[in-house]
């Protein structure tokens, strides 16, 4: 798997499983943050007769 994420420009090798989180973690905001977010919906009340 470090092979893989050195392809994406992460280390070739982490110190530990806790580096290697950090990148994990790194990379999925880097690319999740450029999302879009859904919007409020906005909720109508009946009409009271």
């Amino acid at each position: 798997m470090d092979a893989a994420y050195a392809l994406g420009g992460g280390k070739k090798n982490y110190k530990n499983d806790a580096e290697r989180v950090a990148y994990l973690i790194e990379l999925s905001q880097r690319h999740t943050r450029l999302l879009p977010t859904d919007k409020a919906k906005s909720t109508r009340r009946a009409r009271a007769a």
